[in-house]
């Protein structure tokens, strides 16, 4: 029964932590992780001690989830944003990654008027106009931001396209509006805005997809204009 007890107490440790990613950095939600996988693992060590069938299941067990959970730690301290790699952050091949600087050149706004200027700017240049509409709580945003707009060859499609990213992290007037003008329930939503002014609306982004999926959706649109 006690073992039972301990099970159902660190599943829900493991829920409270996965409920907080929007609210902490992603490497702090990662040094959650591996902390919570090191008291696992010490659990899981003081039972391999204890005699009976289960103690070397155990003991494997321990001693792989304290060395996931020390790497876990080890990266987060590092500053790394990447669960299931870790110690990549270490490699110094991340700043590609995880640094706005090196995607492609978002202009984020949070005003509608900042987003009707950055409109009639592309409509008088004859240019496409991505707009993706962004949050800080977020989850999806964060992971195709490193997953989709990071890579070389997204924005090397996005080279000719200008990229407008709405902040609609703080709820008021001026999200509400934002979300209002093309009718969006929320973020991550990608709208492609054809050099006329108009959204090709059947070609809308919504949710979370990766590179591959994006990439089709962007080739389709630009080539049935």
């Amino acid at each position: 029964m006690d073992r039972v007890k301990a099970v159902f107490g660190f599943l829900f440790l493991g829920t409270a932590v996965l409920m907080i990613r929007p609210l902490v950095s992603e490497s702090l939600w990662i040094g959650l992780w591996g902390a919570l996988l090191l008291i696992i693992a010490g659990c899981a060590w003081q039972q391999s001690r204890q005699p009976g069938h289960g103690a070397l299941l155990s003991g494997c067990a321990g001693a792989l989830l304290g060395l996931w959970g020390t790497l876990l730690v080890v990266g987060a301290a590092g500053g790394s944003t990447e669960l299931w790699r870790p110690l990549h952050v270490y490699t110094g091949t991340t700043a590609t990654n995880g640094n706005a600087a090196a995607h492609a050149p978002f202009v984020t706004v949070n005003d509608p008027a900042a987003l009707q200027r950055e409109l009639d700017a592309a409509r008088a240049q004859g240019q496409w106009l991505l707009v993706d509409y962004y949050a800080d709580w977020c989850v999806s945003c964060k992971i195709m931001e490193q997953q989709v707009f990071s890579r070389a060859d997204v924005q090397a499609a996005l080279r000719d396209v200008r990229l407008v990213r709405l902040d609609v992290t703080d709820d008021n007037a001026a999200s509400r509006e934002l979300l209002g003008r093309y009718q969006v329930p929320g973020p991550p939503t990608l709208l492609w805005i054809a050099p006329d002014g108009q959204e090709r609306r059947a070609s809308r982004i919504t949710g979370e997809v990766d590179a591959k999926v994006f990439l089709q959706n962007w080739n389709s649109t630009r080539d049935a204009l």
